[in-house]
């Protein structure tokens, strides 16, 4: 997977800067989580950004280089996938998958030893 933002991150407040290096890292690390959910790509950021700092519409806008109203939209598309109502939800049923994830994968190191 490649870096997420399009968008010079020079031109970023701190904060947002190290929002999107969290995430560059959090995305590569969750493929699995992410297919497991059957969320997009965008989606899956979207999450992961309200998951990791409970960020704003608003500001996942700014650190993704999208809309306001393209986030409200991917974050209503993350409901639906996850079957949802709100992104409390959201990120707990992340959290479950994530924590899912990591236990596989130190199962599967323990294995191979």
């Amino acid at each position: 997977m490649a870096n997420i933002t399009k968008h010079a991150t020079g031109n970023l407040p701190q904060w947002a800067s190290d929002a999107l290096r969290d995430l560059n890292v959090n995305y590569r690390r969750l493929g699995g989580v992410q297919k497991a959910l059957g969320l997009t790509d965008k989606e899956m950021q979207v999450a992961l950004l309200i998951h990791q700092g409970g960020h704003s519409n608003k500001a996942i806008a700014l650190i993704l280089g999208n809309s306001y109203r393209t986030i409200e939209i991917h974050r209503l598309r993350i409901h639906d996938a996850l079957g949802v109502a709100n992104s409390i939800q959201a990120a707990i049923k992340l959290e479950r998958a994530v924590v899912s994830q990591e236990r596989a994968n130190i199962e599967q190191c323990a294995s191979s030893r």
